[in-house]
């Protein structure tokens, strides 16, 4: 039973790492998006803000015009 526990340990010490680095990896990237978010509720919230997809619209119905 002894030796089923080393391997246990030896397997979660293994593994400890590159799982610690994971979990800074998402919480970097949640905080890179929750700035991102924040942004994009701010640029709404001003009168001037035109989203892409507005601006992909209106480019189409300019080239359509033309036509």
């Amino acid at each position: 039973m002894n030796q089923i526990e080393t391997l246990v340990y030896q397997f979660s010490t293994l593994f400890m790492q590159p799982i610690m680095v994971l979990i800074l990896l998402i919480v970097l990237y949640s905080l890179y998006s929750l700035g991102r978010f924040l942004m994009e509720f701010v640029q709404r919230r001003s009168s001037s803000f035109n989203s892409s997809l507005v601006r992909y619209a209106q480019k189409l119905r300019t080239s359509q015009a033309s036509i």
